[in-house]
Protein backbone atom coordinates (compact mmCIF):
# COMPACT_ATOMS: atom_id res chain seq x y z
CA UNK A 1 0.00 0.00 0.00
CA UNK A 2 1.08 3.22 -0.81
CA UNK A 3 -0.52 7.12 0.39
CA UNK A 4 -2.84 8.64 -2.09
CA UNK A 5 -1.23 11.87 -2.02
CA UNK A 6 2.90 12.05 -2.56
CA UNK A 7 4.51 13.64 0.69
CA UNK A 8 6.90 16.38 0.31
CA UNK A 9 10.56 14.81 -0.72
CA UNK A 10 11.40 16.13 3.19
CA UNK A 11 9.92 15.74 6.62
CA UNK A 12 9.67 18.83 8.53
CA UNK A 13 12.07 20.92 10.16
CA UNK A 14 10.11 20.47 13.16
CA UNK A 15 10.16 16.54 12.86
CA UNK A 16 13.95 16.52 12.53
CA UNK A 17 14.42 18.51 15.85
CA UNK A 18 12.31 15.97 17.32
CA UNK A 19 13.99 13.08 16.09
CA UNK A 20 17.65 14.36 16.99
CA UNK A 21 16.72 15.30 20.58
CA UNK A 22 15.23 11.79 20.60
CA UNK A 23 17.38 10.04 19.50
CA UNK A 24 20.06 11.28 22.06
CA UNK A 25 17.77 10.72 24.76
CA UNK A 26 16.75 7.76 24.49
CA UNK A 27 20.68 6.67 24.42
CA UNK A 28 21.00 8.30 27.35
CA UNK A 29 17.84 6.59 29.15
CA UNK A 30 18.95 4.23 32.07
CA UNK A 31 15.76 3.97 34.34
CA UNK A 32 12.27 3.07 33.43
CA UNK A 33 11.30 6.31 35.07
CA UNK A 34 13.37 8.08 32.34
CA UNK A 35 12.08 6.02 29.69
CA UNK A 36 8.25 6.35 30.48
CA UNK A 37 8.81 10.15 30.30
CA UNK A 38 10.46 10.39 27.06
CA UNK A 39 7.71 7.78 25.40
CA UNK A 40 5.05 9.99 27.14
CA UNK A 41 6.51 13.38 26.02
CA UNK A 42 7.73 12.46 23.11
CA UNK A 43 6.69 8.91 21.72
CA UNK A 44 3.25 10.27 21.86
CA UNK A 45 2.17 13.62 20.92
CA UNK A 46 5.50 12.85 17.96
CA UNK A 47 2.80 9.49 16.68
CA UNK A 48 -0.09 10.73 17.81
CA UNK A 49 -0.66 7.07 19.93
CA UNK A 50 -2.52 6.25 23.14
CA UNK A 51 -0.28 3.33 24.38
CA UNK A 52 3.13 2.05 23.85
CA UNK A 53 4.30 -1.57 24.60
CA UNK A 54 7.19 -3.41 24.18
CA UNK A 55 7.76 -7.30 24.34
CA UNK A 56 10.35 -9.96 24.48
CA UNK A 57 8.84 -12.39 21.44
CA UNK A 58 9.26 -15.54 20.24
CA UNK A 59 9.98 -14.98 16.33
CA UNK A 60 10.23 -17.95 14.44
CA UNK A 61 11.67 -16.34 11.23
CA UNK A 62 11.75 -19.73 8.89
CA UNK A 63 8.03 -20.49 9.59
CA UNK A 64 7.01 -16.69 9.56
CA UNK A 65 4.82 -17.19 13.57
CA UNK A 66 5.11 -15.24 16.08
CA UNK A 67 4.24 -16.91 20.03
CA UNK A 68 3.49 -15.45 22.70
CA UNK A 69 5.57 -12.70 24.22
CA UNK A 70 6.51 -11.31 27.56
CA UNK A 71 6.31 -7.72 28.50
CA UNK A 72 9.51 -5.38 28.59
CA UNK A 73 7.66 -2.24 29.20
CA UNK A 74 4.21 -1.51 28.86
CA UNK A 75 2.66 2.45 29.13
CA UNK A 76 -0.96 3.11 28.36
CA UNK A 77 -2.20 -0.10 29.80
CA UNK A 78 -3.48 -1.53 33.01
CA UNK A 79 -1.41 -4.60 33.65
CA UNK A 80 -4.39 -7.21 32.95
CA UNK A 81 -4.59 -5.73 29.15
CA UNK A 82 -0.96 -5.87 28.93
CA UNK A 83 -0.75 -9.28 29.25
CA UNK A 84 -4.08 -10.05 27.13
CA UNK A 85 -2.02 -8.16 24.36
CA UNK A 86 0.64 -10.83 24.44
CA UNK A 87 -1.44 -13.67 24.01
CA UNK A 88 -2.59 -11.51 20.77
CA UNK A 89 0.66 -12.08 19.27
CA UNK A 90 0.28 -15.55 17.22
CA UNK A 91 -2.51 -14.36 15.67
CA UNK A 92 -0.17 -11.31 13.63
CA UNK A 93 0.10 -13.61 10.63
CA UNK A 94 0.00 -11.27 7.75
CA UNK A 95 2.58 -8.45 9.43
CA UNK A 96 4.45 -11.44 11.11
CA UNK A 97 4.56 -13.06 7.46
CA UNK A 98 5.51 -9.52 5.42
CA UNK A 99 8.29 -9.39 8.22
CA UNK A 100 9.78 -12.80 7.69
CA UNK A 101 10.26 -11.98 4.03
CA UNK A 102 10.92 -7.91 3.97
CA UNK A 103 14.10 -6.43 4.92
CA UNK A 104 12.31 -3.71 6.80
CA UNK A 105 12.49 -3.09 10.61
CA UNK A 106 9.28 -1.31 10.70
CA UNK A 107 5.30 -1.57 9.23
CA UNK A 108 2.41 -0.44 9.69
CA UNK A 109 -1.62 -0.70 9.22
CA UNK A 110 -2.57 1.53 6.56
CA UNK A 111 0.90 1.77 4.71
CA UNK A 112 1.71 -2.00 4.49
CA UNK A 113 -1.39 -3.54 5.21
CA UNK A 114 -4.56 -2.71 4.88
CA UNK A 115 -6.58 -2.18 8.68
CA UNK A 116 -8.81 -4.60 7.52
CA UNK A 117 -6.12 -7.07 8.51
CA UNK A 118 -5.59 -5.75 12.22
CA UNK A 119 -9.68 -5.89 12.51
CA UNK A 120 -9.48 -9.28 11.25
CA UNK A 121 -6.53 -9.72 14.20
CA UNK A 122 -8.54 -8.47 17.14
CA UNK A 123 -12.31 -10.26 15.91
CA UNK A 124 -10.62 -13.90 15.68
CA UNK A 125 -8.72 -13.11 18.83
CA UNK A 126 -12.16 -12.38 20.67
CA UNK A 127 -13.77 -15.18 19.20
CA UNK A 128 -11.76 -17.70 20.70
CA UNK A 129 -11.15 -15.39 23.65
CA UNK A 130 -14.36 -14.22 24.67
CA UNK A 131 -13.42 -13.31 28.14
CA UNK A 132 -11.81 -10.43 27.18
CA UNK A 133 -15.08 -8.66 26.34
CA UNK A 134 -15.70 -7.52 29.61
CA UNK A 135 -14.79 -4.35 30.77
CA UNK A 136 -11.58 -3.14 31.36
CA UNK A 137 -10.03 -4.40 28.58
CA UNK A 138 -11.39 -1.49 26.06
CA UNK A 139 -8.17 -1.69 24.33
CA UNK A 140 -8.98 -4.99 22.71
CA UNK A 141 -12.24 -3.49 21.28
CA UNK A 142 -11.08 -0.04 20.27
CA UNK A 143 -7.88 -0.47 18.29
CA UNK A 144 -8.04 1.22 15.21
CA UNK A 145 -4.06 0.59 13.85
CA UNK A 146 -0.67 -0.09 14.83
CA UNK A 147 2.92 0.62 14.18
CA UNK A 148 5.39 -2.77 14.66
CA UNK A 149 9.14 -1.84 15.15
CA UNK A 150 11.54 -5.02 15.66
CA UNK A 151 15.07 -5.84 16.14
CA UNK A 152 16.93 -7.67 13.37
CA UNK A 153 18.59 -10.72 13.11
CA UNK A 154 17.08 -12.22 16.42
CA UNK A 155 14.05 -10.52 16.23
CA UNK A 156 13.62 -11.32 19.88
CA UNK A 157 12.05 -7.49 20.02
CA UNK A 158 8.73 -6.34 19.48
CA UNK A 159 7.36 -2.98 19.97
CA UNK A 160 4.05 -1.65 19.15
CA UNK A 161 2.35 1.93 19.12
CA UNK A 162 -1.15 1.87 18.72
CA UNK A 163 -4.19 4.35 18.49
CA UNK A 164 -7.72 3.67 19.58
CA UNK A 165 -10.90 4.92 18.69
CA UNK A 166 -11.99 7.64 18.78
CA UNK A 167 -8.64 8.46 16.91
CA UNK A 168 -9.83 6.92 13.06
CA UNK A 169 -6.80 8.99 11.43
CA UNK A 170 -4.89 6.73 9.67
CA UNK A 171 -0.86 6.37 9.82
CA UNK A 172 1.57 7.44 6.93
CA UNK A 173 4.78 7.43 5.22
CA UNK A 174 5.73 10.06 7.65
CA UNK A 175 5.21 7.92 11.07
CA UNK A 176 6.92 5.04 9.32
CA UNK A 177 9.92 7.06 8.51
CA UNK A 178 9.72 8.71 11.81
CA UNK A 179 9.99 5.34 13.62
CA UNK A 180 12.49 3.87 11.06
CA UNK A 181 14.86 6.70 12.24
CA UNK A 182 14.37 6.31 16.26
CA UNK A 183 14.67 2.99 16.12
CA UNK A 184 17.74 1.91 16.67
CA UNK A 185 18.42 4.23 20.08
CA UNK A 186 14.72 2.97 21.01
CA UNK A 187 15.79 -0.38 20.99
CA UNK A 188 19.64 0.08 22.99
CA UNK A 189 17.29 2.15 25.71
CA UNK A 190 14.80 -1.17 25.74
CA UNK A 191 17.60 -3.80 25.77
CA UNK A 192 19.73 -1.58 28.41
CA UNK A 193 17.20 -1.02 31.17
CA UNK A 194 15.58 -4.85 30.28
CA UNK A 195 19.42 -6.32 30.86
CA UNK A 196 20.33 -4.23 33.70
CA UNK A 197 17.42 -5.25 35.46
CA UNK A 198 17.70 -8.80 35.04
CA UNK A 199 21.39 -7.65 36.20
CA UNK A 200 21.26 -6.13 39.17
CA UNK A 201 17.96 -7.76 40.47
CA UNK A 202 19.12 -11.24 40.41
CA UNK A 203 22.78 -11.24 39.81
CA UNK A 204 22.33 -14.32 37.76
CA UNK A 205 23.28 -13.15 34.35
CA UNK A 206 26.73 -14.93 34.02
CA UNK A 207 24.90 -18.44 35.02
CA UNK A 208 22.17 -17.39 32.40
CA UNK A 209 24.89 -16.73 29.99
CA UNK A 210 26.98 -20.12 30.98
CA UNK A 211 24.19 -21.65 29.59
CA UNK A 212 22.93 -20.37 26.26
CA UNK A 213 24.28 -22.10 22.84
CA UNK A 214 25.03 -18.21 21.74
CA UNK A 215 28.55 -17.20 22.19
CA UNK A 216 28.60 -14.44 24.92
CA UNK A 217 30.89 -12.47 26.94
CA UNK A 218 31.08 -9.39 29.14
CA UNK A 219 33.45 -6.76 28.04
CA UNK A 220 34.93 -3.89 29.67
CA UNK A 221 35.38 -0.50 27.44
CA UNK A 222 39.10 -1.04 27.22
CA UNK A 223 38.53 -4.81 25.61
CA UNK A 224 39.47 -6.86 28.79
CA UNK A 225 36.87 -9.75 28.74
CA UNK A 226 35.24 -10.34 32.47
CA UNK A 227 33.18 -13.59 31.27
CA UNK A 228 33.13 -15.81 28.31
CA UNK A 229 30.87 -18.49 28.04
CA UNK A 230 32.05 -21.98 26.17
CA UNK A 231 30.68 -21.28 22.99
CA UNK A 232 32.60 -18.39 22.91
CA UNK A 233 35.95 -19.69 23.95
CA UNK A 234 35.39 -21.96 21.19
CA UNK A 235 34.50 -19.76 18.45
CA UNK A 236 37.20 -17.15 19.02
CA UNK A 237 39.99 -19.14 21.27
CA UNK A 238 39.97 -16.82 23.90
CA UNK A 239 39.59 -16.48 27.71
CA UNK A 240 38.26 -14.51 30.70
CA UNK A 241 41.39 -11.96 31.41
CA UNK A 242 42.64 -11.59 27.85
CA UNK A 243 42.04 -8.90 25.73
CA UNK A 244 39.77 -8.71 22.60
CA UNK A 245 41.73 -8.35 19.47
CA UNK A 246 42.07 -4.84 18.09
CA UNK A 247 39.26 -5.33 15.47
CA UNK A 248 36.86 -5.71 18.06
CA UNK A 249 38.07 -2.97 20.46
CA UNK A 250 37.58 -0.83 17.49
CA UNK A 251 34.12 -1.26 17.64
CA UNK A 252 33.46 -0.93 20.99
CA UNK A 253 35.17 2.48 20.67
CA UNK A 254 32.61 3.10 17.65
CA UNK A 255 29.98 2.02 19.94
CA UNK A 256 30.80 4.01 23.26
CA UNK A 257 31.00 7.12 20.44
CA UNK A 258 27.28 6.46 18.83
CA UNK A 259 26.04 6.93 22.24
CA UNK A 260 26.88 10.76 22.16
CA UNK A 261 26.12 11.65 18.93
CA UNK A 262 23.92 10.33 16.22
CA UNK A 263 26.10 9.74 12.99
CA UNK A 264 23.39 10.37 10.56
CA UNK A 265 19.64 11.76 11.41
CA UNK A 266 18.40 11.87 6.90
CA UNK A 267 18.99 7.89 7.79
CA UNK A 268 19.33 4.98 10.55
CA UNK A 269 22.78 4.52 11.18
CA UNK A 270 22.18 0.95 12.32
CA UNK A 271 24.68 -0.94 10.08
CA UNK A 272 25.12 -4.18 11.88
CA UNK A 273 29.12 -5.49 13.16
CA UNK A 274 30.25 -8.20 11.87
CA UNK A 275 33.79 -9.52 12.60
CA UNK A 276 35.80 -12.49 10.12
CA UNK A 277 37.08 -15.45 12.75
CA UNK A 278 38.84 -18.47 11.41
CA UNK A 279 35.85 -20.17 11.47
CA UNK A 280 34.16 -17.49 9.27
CA UNK A 281 32.36 -14.49 9.41
CA UNK A 282 29.91 -13.26 12.76
CA UNK A 283 27.42 -10.64 13.31
CA UNK A 284 28.47 -8.65 16.73
CA UNK A 285 25.56 -6.99 18.70
CA UNK A 286 26.21 -5.10 21.46
CA UNK A 287 24.58 -4.05 25.06
CA UNK A 288 25.68 -1.65 27.33
CA UNK A 289 25.38 -2.94 30.82
CA UNK A 290 25.59 -0.06 33.98
CA UNK A 291 28.54 -0.46 36.88
CA UNK A 292 27.92 -3.93 39.37
CA UNK A 293 29.60 -5.29 41.81
CA UNK A 294 31.13 -7.84 39.21
CA UNK A 295 32.97 -5.28 37.34
CA UNK A 296 34.80 -2.34 38.23
CA UNK A 297 33.03 -0.62 35.46
CA UNK A 298 30.58 -0.62 33.44
CA UNK A 299 30.89 -2.98 30.27
CA UNK A 300 29.39 -4.41 27.43
CA UNK A 301 27.53 -7.58 26.77
CA UNK A 302 28.43 -9.33 23.26
CA UNK A 303 26.56 -12.04 21.76
CA UNK A 304 28.06 -13.34 18.27
CA UNK A 305 25.88 -14.81 15.70
CA UNK A 306 27.51 -16.83 12.43
CA UNK A 307 26.86 -15.36 9.17
CA UNK A 308 24.58 -17.97 8.04
CA UNK A 309 20.96 -17.06 7.27
CA UNK A 310 20.17 -15.20 4.00
CA UNK A 311 19.08 -12.17 5.86
CA UNK A 312 22.64 -11.87 7.63
CA UNK A 313 24.55 -12.04 4.61
CA UNK A 314 22.50 -8.90 2.77
CA UNK A 315 23.56 -7.25 5.47
CA UNK A 316 27.33 -8.11 5.10
CA UNK A 317 27.45 -7.58 1.43
CA UNK A 318 26.04 -4.26 1.75
CA UNK A 319 28.45 -3.41 4.25
CA UNK A 320 31.31 -4.77 2.66
CA UNK A 321 30.49 -2.43 -0.46
CA UNK A 322 30.35 0.40 1.73
CA UNK A 323 26.65 1.30 1.28
CA UNK A 324 26.01 4.86 3.15
CA UNK A 325 23.28 4.29 5.52
CA UNK A 326 20.84 6.30 2.70
CA UNK A 327 22.12 4.18 -0.05
CA UNK A 328 21.17 0.53 2.42
CA UNK A 329 18.10 1.67 2.91
CA UNK A 330 17.24 2.25 -0.66
CA UNK A 331 19.24 -1.27 -1.57
CA UNK A 332 16.78 -2.93 1.38
CA UNK A 333 13.27 -1.70 -0.28
CA UNK A 334 14.45 -2.51 -3.89
CA UNK A 335 15.28 -6.07 -2.77
CA UNK A 336 11.48 -5.87 -0.94
CA UNK A 337 10.12 -4.94 -4.29
CA UNK A 338 9.14 -1.39 -4.01
CA UNK A 339 8.85 0.42 -6.61
CA UNK A 340 10.88 3.99 -7.47
CA UNK A 341 7.51 6.33 -6.19
CA UNK A 342 7.03 4.37 -3.78
CA UNK A 343 10.64 4.27 -2.12
CA UNK A 344 10.94 8.06 -2.72
CA UNK A 345 7.63 8.59 -1.13
CA UNK A 346 8.74 6.37 1.84
CA UNK A 347 12.11 7.78 2.28
CA UNK A 348 10.89 11.67 1.94
CA UNK A 349 13.43 12.12 -1.35
CA UNK A 350 13.19 13.10 -4.85
CA UNK A 351 12.92 11.20 -7.71
CA UNK A 352 16.07 12.76 -9.09
CA UNK A 353 17.94 12.54 -5.90
CA UNK A 354 16.57 8.52 -5.66
CA UNK A 355 18.31 7.78 -9.53
CA UNK A 356 21.77 9.40 -8.17
CA UNK A 357 21.60 6.92 -5.28
CA UNK A 358 20.70 3.78 -7.59
CA UNK A 359 24.04 4.85 -9.93
CA UNK A 360 25.39 4.92 -6.71
CA UNK A 361 24.56 1.34 -5.31
CA UNK A 362 25.02 0.24 -8.52
CA UNK A 363 28.55 1.09 -8.90
CA UNK A 364 29.34 -0.17 -5.57
CA UNK A 365 27.44 -3.58 -5.58
CA UNK A 366 28.88 -4.05 -9.19
CA UNK A 367 25.16 -4.47 -11.05
CA UNK A 368 23.27 -2.52 -13.45
CA UNK A 369 19.94 -3.68 -12.98
CA UNK A 370 17.42 -3.80 -10.14
CA UNK A 371 17.54 -7.42 -11.20
CA UNK A 372 20.89 -7.93 -10.55
CA UNK A 373 20.85 -6.23 -7.29
CA UNK A 374 18.08 -8.60 -6.03
CA UNK A 375 20.62 -11.66 -7.26
CA UNK A 376 23.69 -9.68 -5.70
CA UNK A 377 21.62 -9.52 -2.24
CA UNK A 378 19.91 -11.88 -1.94
CA UNK A 379 20.81 -15.05 -3.89
CA UNK A 380 17.98 -17.24 -2.34
CA UNK A 381 14.37 -17.14 -2.53
CA UNK A 382 12.38 -15.01 0.33
CA UNK A 383 10.59 -18.31 1.37
CA UNK A 384 14.18 -20.13 2.11
CA UNK A 385 15.11 -17.32 4.91
CA UNK A 386 15.43 -19.21 8.06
Amino acid sequence: MSPDIDPPCSLSEADYIKVIESIRQFYRCETRGQLETLIKETLFPLFRVQTFGASWIDFDLGRKTQGHGKTIFQLGYTQEEADAWQKVYPYHEDITRLFATSLRPVLAFDVDLPRSSLQDVMKNFLCDHPQYRKPGFESLHTVTSLIALVDPPDFNIGIGLTRFQPYEDPFTAREVRLAELIRPSLIHALKFIAINEEWKTTRSLVNQLSKTASPMCLIQPQGLITFCNEAFQNITNLKRGQFLPESFRELIKEREEGLTEPACVEAPSDFMDFITLPSGDVHCAWTRLVHSDETEAGCWLLKMKPVADPYLNTMLVMKRAGLTPREKEIAERMCDGLGDSNISQRLFISPATLKNHFKSIYQKLDVHSRTQLMERLRPTSKSERS
